[in-house]
């Protein structure tokens, strides 16, 4: 479905059985470990659901981000309602990284949102959603937690999952150009955020493979380290996560490797109840001495109805 007045949002992956018609529903949860590769579900029921939700109809959560800003933490997702057909910027708030509670809509627009990588840069609080349906990236600055400005335009065309890391003084954007087949990753720098965007010369850096191009969070530097986690799309979308270590990032080179034997996923979801059709997006909250505290989305069998 595609009209504005269908019965249910565009883009549910419908699932068809005996018992009728489901849907993937995502949902959040945490997850934590003495490493990446060795992650498993904190509990057993996710932190964020669709009955988290009462101000607003809502088919599924995702695409959580995590920031420690003005001495808050704070998780702002994708909510997908019911009523408007398309995705809007929710957040969340905790006092120990374990339990959240929901506290409302921070962004909207007239076209679908989604992926709202947060981050902090010179003290201030920038929002960098997946914006499609506007034709270009977007850019936006908070003035307060809750309330977000565009300040900035630039890119134009359909860009998924967008991520951004500022290293070596230099912007990074890592951006899925096929973001209805997920099989390439572009890669763009910039020595301001907001001036003039440069296509790396190896870009694409990933093309015709679902198994490791649409990015599935922001980029994580640890000991030195800078890895990306890339969404396993092949045999359905979001099915798992996978990570590279980047070797070589600068405007000539780039190279990764997997961290794992063989490339397996570091998580499949099949552990975790909520999340047995798949994970596609993580972000750190937390790693040291106590191990590693992460922020996942799962999907699970929901029954659609009318």
């Amino acid at each position: 479905m595609t009209r504005k007045d269908a019965p249910y949002p565009d883009g549910l992956e419908l699932i068809k059985g005996n018992e009728g018609i489901s849907y993937k529903c995502w949902s959040i949860g945490l997850y934590q470990g003495k490493s990446l590769e060795t992650l498993k579900p904190l509990s057993c029921q996710p932190i964020i659901s669709t009955s988290s939700i009462a101000e607003e109809p809502t088919a599924f959560v995702a695409d959580p981000f995590y920031v420690n800003w003005s001495g808050m933490h704070l998780l702002y997702f994708e909510l997908y309602s019911w009523k408007t057909k398309r995705g809007v910027i929710g957040v969340a708030k905790s006092d120990n990284l374990l339990r959240w509670e929901y506290s409302g809509i921070v962004l909207s627009e007239s076209f679908h949102l989604s992926y709202p990588h947060i981050f902090v840069h010179n003290g201030d609080l920038y929002m960098l959603p997946e914006t499609i349906g506007a034709g270009c990236m977007r850019l936006y600055k908070a003035h307060h937690y809750d309330k977000f400005e565009l300040i900035h335009e630039f890119i134009l065309g359909s860009w998924g999952d967008s991520t951004l890391i500022f290293r070596d003084n230099l912007w990074w954007l890592f951006t899925c150009p096929d973001p209805f087949t997920n099989s390439a990753l572009e890669l763009f720098y910039s020595t301001d955020i907001k001036g003039i965007w440069n296509r790396h010369p190896l870009s694409p850096i990933v093309s015709n493979n679902k198994n490791k191009a649409r990015p599935a969070g922001r980029l994580l530097e640890h000991s030195g380290s800078l890895y990306r986690f890339a969404q396993d799309c092949k045999e359905s979308y979001g099915r798992a996560i996978r990570c590279y270590e980047i070797n070589n990032l600068n405007t000539r080179e780039y190279s990764e490797q997997a961290t794992t034997i063989d490339d397996t996923p570091i998580l499949d979801g099949r552990d975790s109840e909520w999340a047995t059709l798949g994970i596609h997006h993580i972000d750190v909250i937390r790693h040291d001495h106590r191990g590693w505290l992460c922020v996942v989305d799962g999907a699970s069998k929901k029954r659609l109805t009318t």
